[in-house]
């Protein structure tokens, strides 16, 4: 077992698990990496079938996270504009980055509103209807919980699988 891959992939997986609830940061390849790196680690212990699994669903997960949010948007009947307004609420949430970093997990509302603050003035500007709006920018919403929750299982699993095989290795 080579410790400094062990610590590289704890550290990856830890990053990961930022990144599924921070924009611009990319957490299920994050965590993907971090057990791609074990695999080197402790050679023997992963096998290749939960490799190409594992880097499957972090494709799948890493797309939808791009597309569901417009996805749902267009489902709750908002326009174009509603999903360009909830694309940039997320970018400018990354403006609170500074404070994510001295307030931890408090700034996480701005990750959360922002988006929807936008699907929500965007809609509104298109169809002049505070309704409709807020309907939209409830769907869009749920589609940021539902890619965010999804990161952040894919992440536990990932974590769990590479726990399992550090325990394995460490008592065999």
């Amino acid at each position: 077992m080579d410790p400094l891959l062990v610590i590289i992939a704890i550290l990856l997986a830890l990053i990961g698990f930022v990144g599924a609830v921070m924009p611009g940061i990319p957490g299920p390849p994050l965590n993907y990496s971090a057990l791609v790196v074990l695999y080197f680690a402790i050679p023997g212990e992963i096998g290749i079938a939960a490799l190409i699994v594992f880097g499957v669903l972090t494709l799948l997960l890493t797309v939808l996270d791009y597309t569901a949010p417009a996805f749902m948007t267009k489902l709750g009947g908002g326009s174009k504009r509603a999903a360009w307004g909830a694309t940039l609420g997320l970018f400018g949430s990354l403006l609170f980055l500074p404070a994510f970093v001295v307030l931890g997990p408090f700034s996480l509302p701005g990750i959360i509103v922002f988006p929807f603050l936008g699907a929500l003035l965007f809609e509104f500007t298109a169809s002049q209807n505070m309704n409709k709006a807020f309907k939209v920018a409830m769907f869009s919403f749920f589609g940021f919980l539902l890619t965010t929750g999804g990161k952040l299982l894919l992440g536990f699993i990932i974590s769990g699988y590479m726990l399992i095989a550090v325990l394995h290795h460490a008592i065999a």
